[in-house]
């Protein structure tokens, strides 16, 4: 309710550009509940041989929003009345759909439930402390890569648009792009998060990071190729909150799962905020203007994020064992459940 009403305050946004500012800093404040932590944390104990498609059914659910929101609902209501109704509209579907599928639908498991679906190590509390799992190289490699990513990711998406504007794109091709991108990103969540069950999980990363270089060179190479970079740029960023949940839990286990996701989570926004930042600038920079230097490096820090996955161990907490809590260790033996 708190979402929906900082959505709704913005329809009464009056001329003036502090309140403006104001009202938006207030809108991710009262979503904290909403970002990918809270709902991935509700799904995960749920699953444990099929999280990972799981996880990509439940972060799905953003790729449809920005896919099709805009083209049925969003764009038809602005050309209708105007953006603050646009705004208001989504206010009710967050109150009105949201609201009451979270508060009546969604619980953690059980004992109960442990017992009656013979749920594994995924219904309980087990795996690392916070301290420990900080002590593990595995998690110093996420927090990097992770930094890394969003450093790139996120910048790459803010400015796909103006730099093939740049380049002589018109406004329906560049809409048209957006929502092939969407479509990669919606594609990517559900495939990589069934592909992780099966094959591990950071050589996946490593591909669609070096997509996401391969993307970055098009662009400025071959701007005329920007489906194909939109798609590739899609399929990282689709990618990468999948792969983070599902590799949290086959490494560190239930008990911090919380914080450790919220850690690289937190890295990865604040290598956003660089990349936001310092993509625009480099173009500044540039004798002509151009977001080619950006690109460039973007593409070598990808590579980069790519090549810190090579050094990841194995799972800890791998599908299919239960775990056994003892007072010195912790063991895992088979399983006798899904």
């Amino acid at each position: 309710p708190l979402f929906a009403l900082s959505l709704a305050a913005i329809y009464f946004t009056p001329n003036n550009i502090y309140v403006f500012y104001l009202l938006w800093a207030l809108v991710p404040v009262a979503a904290l509940g909403l970002w990918p932590l809270g709902y991935l944390q509700a799904v995960a104990p749920w699953f444990d041989r099929k999280l990972g498609l799981a996880l990509g059914c439940a972060n799905a659910g953003i790729g449809v929003g920005s896919t099709f929101l805009p083209m049925l609902v969003l764009g038809p209501i602005i050309a209708a009345y105007s953006w603050r109704h646009a705004i208001l509209a989504l206010a009710f579907l967050v109150l009105f759909v949201s609201w009451p599928v979270v508060a009546y639908c969604l619980r953690e498991p059980t004992p109960a439930d442990t017992i009656a679906r013979k749920l594994s190590a995924a219904s309980r509390s087990f795996g690392l402390s916070f301290r420990q799992a900080s002590r593990e190289h595995s998690f110093w490699l996420l927090c990097i890569a992770f930094f890394l990513l969003g450093a790139t990711a996120t910048s790459i998406v803010t400015q796909q648009v103006p730099l093939l504007r740049d380049a002589g794109w018109s406004v329906e091709e560049t809409t048209r792009l957006q929502m092939t991108f969407g479509f990669g990103l919606l594609f990517a969540r559900i495939a990589v998060g069934f592909i992780i069950d099966h094959v591990f999980a950071p050589r996946v990363m490593m591909v669609v990071s070096v997509g996401g270089a391969v993307a970055c060179v098009l662009y400025a190479v071959n701007p005329n190729l920007g489906y194909v970079s939109a798609i590739l740029v899609g399929l990282m960023l689709g990618a990468e909150f999948d792969v983070l949940a599902f590799l949290i839990k086959r490494y560190y286990g239930n008990a911090a799962y919380g914080r450790v996701y919220g850690v690289i989570f937190g890295l990865f926004y604040l290598g956003s905020a660089v990349g936001i930042w310092g993509l625009p600038k480099l173009r500044e920079m540039s004798a002509d203007l151009s977001y080619d230097n950006g690109l460039y490096a973007a593409a070598v820090i990808l590579v980069a994020a790519a090549a810190l996955m090579v050094f990841m161990p194995k799972y800890r907490f791998a599908a299919g064992h239960v775990v056994e809590e003892t007072n010195e260790e912790t063991s895992t033996v088979p399983p006798q459940g899904v």
